[in-house]
């Protein structure tokens, strides 16, 4: 009989072992699920684009200011809006954590047909193995004519 009252006893602490254990892991997921990162902060509303006009095919360049908060290496994925969205480019953004001021070519691609447009880029930041962090910026319109 003492036996079966100390493995009874055994399956009641392991059974609440086992119920803590899930709650922690529970914890830990929903704080890497929704805890509030920051990990790009834009210092204008919209982004500068010089020249204002210009035809398909060219290459106009974007006034970038930016505090970027971790080190982590960014996924940018630049795009061309009018009605359409048009992909420019993909590109990895290797940058440190700082403050940045600079300007960035971007092709005009041949495809884009006569109208107002501006670009959006979106920052995608890997946070932890269940979250990626996105942050949108975009420019003010721009022509593009042929």
């Amino acid at each position: 009989m003492k036996f079966i009252e100390r493995q009874a006893k055994w399956l009641y602490l392991a059974s609440w072992a086992s119920i803590f254990a899930a709650f922690v892991t529970f914890v830990v997921i929903g704080f890497m699920l929704f805890y509030p990162v920051t990990t790009v902060e834009y210092l204008d509303d919209h982004f500068e684009v010089v020249p204002i006009r210009v035809k398909a095919g060219e290459i106009i360049e974007v006034h970038l200011r930016y505090n970027k908060l971790t080190d982590s290496p960014a996924t940018v994925n630049v795009c061309f809006v009018d009605t359409i969205i048009t992909n420019a480019f993909t590109y990895t953004s290797l940058r440190k954590a700082g403050s940045y001021d600079h300007w960035r070519k971007v092709p005009v691609p041949n495809s884009l047909v006569p109208g107002r447009y501006y670009l959006i880029f979106s920052v995608h930041h890997k946070v932890n193995a269940l979250r990626t962090n996105v942050t949108q910026t975009r420019s003010i319109p721009f022509e593009v004519y042929e």
